[in-house]
């Protein structure tokens, strides 16, 4: 049960490196558009939160 594991995790680690950053359709287009996204909302919070916990 070792063996096709492993071949089941490459094959899934190929697939989502693929899907994730295609080189030859789209350099890591998924970064650019969940950079503009989680940075507003999540950078934010973050920061916030340590800095001063009582506002949030």
């Amino acid at each position: 049960n070792n063996e096709p594991t492993s071949s089941l995790l490459d094959e899934v680690l190929q697939a989502f490196t693929e899907i994730y950053c295609e080189p030859e359709t789209t350099p890591c287009v998924i970064e650019e558009d969940i950079s503009p996204k989680p940075p507003p909302k999540p950078e934010r919070s973050e920061p916030t939160s340590p800095k001063s916990p009582t506002a949030n």
